[in-house]
């Protein structure tokens, strides 16, 4: 499809007139140089490159490209200005909600301008540990819905996200071409008709990683969507350590239990590392679990957004439940500083000398609702000099055999407890822990209390000669309704002359 706008003379073609194509919903700006290319004429793609870049080489870097002001005074702003091509053409509004504006404006500037190299070297996408990939990305679907009706298909922005494996909207896994292992590379301008069968890449995966991959897109586009968002590194990682201990991987003293959070990751994208272009996923190996520990402390350099992406996915429930939490700690740290996130993240100290100190529960307790393990809760409180008391040992001593005997007996567990001086917690998990004494207890505790019963009511009857029911039951500890539920037979068959009392008082 072309567009009636003339070329300009001494710009674009010299003095030839031509009408430029063009440009479709989310296409990319080498794939609409491409599309140029062949409308042109142009036998030599370098020759379409310097009218369209100013430099025979600059029209085939389809990530990050330079020279866009070139292109933008040769096109007389055809497809929008420099920024604007950048943003919505190019993988720069893919990484620009991981920047901060300042080094965003950076990147803009070195691709406006003539040095390709500032591009990434500058801003450190090249430590990162993800080469810059050359790999192109298409939906097998979308590409025969296009050639039917435009003639031709293109290449889509969003399809060449690192973090895209998927269509958004045909739900089906992206084809890959990769002109380097294709033995192919320099001057061409590829388009998916044109990558002969045996070229393409088709991965395959579950329907659960298909899942995975859609929420993963899903960050992507809302975050990518959104033109004002600029996050901060530091912000980003006092929120992946502040939802790491709401999921127990962050200890009561703020270490990061690397390891558990580790295997959770892993169990997480094990599908997923397998694809092209995610294998990031799976380096989580060595001392500090790969690029995942690094993500958690602070560090020098720019991290890929891919990386970024994975941890949020794994992290939250979704992007509006990052964003809020985000929110929350940018707030803390402007009104208070970094000091009062630290705070937050290591209050489960606080709470443990408290709970301790007031004698609220046991260590064991404590522990076990902040989710730590006791080992650990009982070194921290002697490191600090918390006195806390030690109860003295039961199992394999003479009050053991105490406990046994009166739990055999069925006594109540209140006054095992009382008359042992032991806590009803511990009776509670010796019983669970010993399942033959515990049902022997509940028969014998149950005819106890049936005991009780019947000798409450029946004394109630003698005091109370000729007394209707609905009187009875109205005298307190009458043991009626206990019977009743409990004991229906008894008083049937021991006492049927209570069933023709009259029932009015």
């Amino acid at each position: 499809m072309m567009n009636e706008m003339p070329a300009h003379q001494n710009n674009l073609l010299g003095s030839d007139s031509w009408v430029l194509p063009g440009a479709q919903n989310d296409q990319t700006l080498y794939s609409w140089s491409a599309v140029y290319h062949k409308a042109s004429g142009n036998v030599d793609a370098g020759t379409t490159s310097r009218q369209l870049f100013g430099q025979s080489d600059a029209a085939f870097t389809p990530d990050l490209p330079s020279r866009l002001d070139f292109l933008q005074t040769a096109t007389r702003a055809h497809l929008g200005d420099a920024e604007t091509v950048a943003r919505t053409r190019t993988l720069a509004g893919f990484y620009r909600p991981f920047f901060p504006e300042e080094k965003y404006q950076k990147l803009i500037t070195a691709m406006r301008g003539e040095r390709p190299g500032a591009i990434k070297a500058e801003l450190g996408l090249s430590r990162s540990g993800i080469v810059s990939s050359q790999t192109f990305r298409v939906c097998p679907e979308c590409m025969e819905e296009e050639f039917k009706r435009l003639g031709y298909a293109y290449w889509h922005t969003e399809h060449q996200w690192p973090s895209c494996a998927l269509c958004g909207r045909h739900h089906v896994l992206l084809w890959c071409f990769d002109p380097n292992s294709a033995g192919n590379s320099g001057r061409i301008f590829y388009q998916p008709k044109g990558i002969v069968p045996s070229g393409w890449i088709r991965p395959a995966a579950s329907a659960e990683a298909l899942q995975s991959l859609m929420k993963l897109l899903s960050w992507s586009r809302q975050l990518v969507g959104d033109n004002e968002l600029h996050l901060d590194e530091e912000i980003l990682r006092w929120a992946y350590l502040l939802r790491a201990k709401q999921r127990s991987w962050i200890a009561f003293d703020g270490t990061l239990r690397l390891h558990k959070l580790k295997d959770s990751f892993d169990s997480a994208y094990r599908e997923i590392a397998t694809l092209p272009g995610f294998s990031i996923a799976a380096e989580t190996d060595g001392p500090n679990s790969g690029f995942l520990g690094g993500m958690f402390r602070k560090v020098v350099g720019q991290r890929h957004p891919l990386k970024h992406l994975l941890l949020l996915n794994f992290l939250f429930d979704g992007p509006e439940d990052f964003q809020k939490a985000y929110a929350d700690h940018l707030a803390v740290k402007a009104d208070a500083g970094v000091t009062a996130l630290l705070k937050t993240l290591t209050d489960s100290r606080s709470k443990l000398e408290a709970w301790i100190r007031t004698q609220a529960m046991s260590v064991n307790k404590a522990a076990q609702e902040l989710g730590v393990p006791t080992g650990q809760a009982i070194k921290y409180l002697d490191s600090v000099g918390v006195n806390r008391e030690k109860r003295p040992r039961i199992v394999g001593t003479e009050r053991e055999a105490r406990l046994r005997k009166l739990l055999t007996e069925g006594v109540e567990r209140g006054k095992i407890a009382e008359e042992l001086s032991i806590r009803p917690g511990f009776i509670k998990d010796y019983l669970a822990t010993h399942p033959e004494l515990a049902s022997e207890w509940a028969t014998n505790h149950l005819a106890k209390l049936r005991a009780r019963y019947r000798e409450q009511f029946l004394k109630v009857l003698s005091d109370n000669p000729g007394l209707p029911i609905k009187a009875i039951r109205r005298i307190p500890a009458n043991g009626f309704q206990w019977l009743y539920i409990n004991d229906l037979e008894w008083l049937r068959s021991v006492l049927p002359a209570i069933w023709s009392r009259p029932r009015d008082s």
